[in-house]
C-alpha cells in the first residue's frame, strides 16, 4: 500500500488511532494515543462517524415493478411500506452532509430503499464526495446498472456491492440473473466489485453449495455475508437463522477456509455465530457491531440512526433538521444504543469480541447462550 493514499485520525475525545487506505479500502484502528500511550485493544468509540451510510433513494422502483410482474408478496409488501420515503434526498441536503463530514469521515456508502445509482444526482453526489476527500461506495441490486453508470462507479467509487435479487421474502443470489449482469458490467469497467449475500433459512443451503463448488462469480473482490433480519414490512420468522439451524456449522467451516479467489467477510451481526460455531477464525479478525460507535445511517429524510435497522420506531433517531451531525452523534438516543453494547453479557468471556450481537434484532443473535437484553 502506498503511503500517499493513507489517511489517519487521532481521537481527541476518545483515545484511538484509525487508518484508512483509499485505494485498497483497508481500514484499521487501535487504542493507541497520539503520544504513544494507550493500549492495542480495539477502542469502543470514535469522535465522529468514520463511515456514514447514506440512504439517498426515496422509493424502490424495481420492487414496485417486480411486485406487479412477478406476484411476489415480499416485494409488494415492501413497496406498500415504503410510502414514508417518497422523496429522494436532495443534492443540496447531500452537500450539507458531506461538508460536515470533511476531514472526519473516511468513506460513505450510498444506498437507500433500493438502488442509489438510480438517483438523478448519483454521479454528482459521487463526484462531490471525492471533492471533499471522502470515498463513496454503493450497494445496489444492479437491476438498473448500465455501462455509463459503471463508468461513473469506476471514476469515483471505491467499491460497488451487488446484492441478490428478491424472490418472495428471501434475497438470494442467482447465477443467471440481473445481478450477474450487473457484476459483469462493473467488472468490465474495472470497478472493485463485492457481492452481498443474505443468509436465511431458505438460502443457507445455496450458500454452502456455492462455497463448496466455488460457484460465486469470477473476479469479485469480496463475498459479504449478511443475516436476514425481520423488519416492520417483511417479517417472516421462518427465514430467521438460529443457533441450531442445520448447515450453520458447515457454513462457518467452509467460510473460514483461506482458499477462495475472493475475500469472505461477515457483517458484525454474524460475529456471535462465528465465535460459537467455528474455531478456525481468529477473534481479532471479527468486528463487533459498529453502529453508533464507528458508523451511522442517514435516512433520505435526514434522520441519523446508529444502524439502518434501528429506525422502526425512531427510538434512536435524531433529526439533522434540528441538530448538527456532531450533536446527533453525541446525543442521548445514540448513548442509549451504545449502552446496550457496553452492558451486554457481562459474564461472558467472549463479550469483548461480539458485545452481545445485534441490539436491535435479538432473535438473529446466533449464540448458543442467548443473551437477555433490556431495551433502553
Amino acid at each position: 500500500m502506498g503511503k500517499d493514499n493513507v489517511r489517519y485520525h487521532y481521537g481527541k475525545k476518545h483515545p484511538y488511532l484509525s487508518l484508512y487506505h483509499e485505494n485498497s479500502g483497508v481500514y484499521v484502528r487501535t487504542g493507541l494515543r497520539e503520544d504513544g500511550t494507550g493500549t492495542d485493544q480495539d477502542p469502543f468509540l470514535a469522535d465522529f462517524p468514520e463511515i456514514l451510510h447514506i440512504g439517498i433513494t426515496g422509493r424502490c422502483i424495481h420492487r414496485r415493478q417486480e411486485s406487479r410482474t412477478s406476484g411476489s408478496d415480499g416485494c409488494r409488501n415492501a413497496a406498500e411500506h415504503l410510502e414514508r420515503y417518497q422523496t429522494p434526498m436532495s443534492f443540496k441536503d447531500f452537500q450539507t452532509i458531506i461538508r460536515a463530514c470533511e476531514g472526519k469521515t473516511y468513506q460513505i456508502t450510498l444506498q437507500g430503499l433500493e438502488d442509489p445509482d438510480q438517483h438523478p444526482d448519483f454521479a454528482d453526489m459521487a463526484a462531490y464526495s471525492r471533492r471533499y476527500g471522502i470515498v463513496p461506495n454503493i450497494i445496489t441490486s444492479g437491476l438498473g446498472i448500465t455501462a455509463e453508470l459503471a463508468a461513473v462507479c469506476k471514476t469515483f467509487c471505491g467499491t460497488a456491492a451487488v446484492h441478490g435479487t428478491c424472490r418472495g421474502t428471501a434475497v438470494v443470489w442467482h447465477r443467471k440473473s440481473a445481478s450477474q449482469r450487473a457484476v459483469d458490467l462493473l467488472l468490465q469497467a474495472g470497478v472493485r466489485t463485492d457481492l452481498h449475500y443474505v443468509l436465511s433459512a431458505a438460502t443457507i443451503g445455496e450458500a454452502v453449495r456455492l462455497l463448496e463448488t466455488n460457484g460465486f462469480p469470477d473476479g469479485i473482490h469480496t463475498v459479504f455475508f449478511q443475516l436476514y433480519k425481520p423488519t416492520e414490512y417483511e417479517n417472516n420468522k421462518k427465514e430467521i437463522l438460529t443457533a441450531d439451524t442445520p448447515l450453520l456449522k458447515e457454513f462457518f467451516r467452509l467460510a473460514a477456509k483461506e482458499a477462495f479467489p475472493f475475500q469472505v467477510r461477515f457483517e458484525p451481526c454474524m460475529v456471535p455465530g462465528a465465535l460459537c460455531h467455528t474455531r478456525h477464525i481468529e477473534p481479532e479478525r471479527l468486528d463487533a457491531c459498529e453502529g453508533g460507535r464507528w458508523s451511522a445511517y442517514l435516512t433520505p429524510d435526514l434522520y441519523l440512526l446508529p444502524c439502518r435497522f434501528a429506525g422502526g420506531d425512531l427510538r434512536y433517531a435524531v433529526s439533522l433538521k434540528d441538530h448538527t451531525l456532531q450533536e446527533a452523534w453525541e446525543s442521548r438516543p445514540f448513548d442509549r444504543f451504545r449502552s446496550l453494547l457496553k452492558n451486554a453479557c457481562p459474564d461472558c468471556t467472549k463479550r469483548e469480541n461480539c458485545m452481545g450481537g445485534c441490539p436491535v434484532c435479538p432473535e438473529i443473535v446466533l449464540c448458543d447462550q442467548k443473551p437477555g437484553r433490556k431495551r433502553i
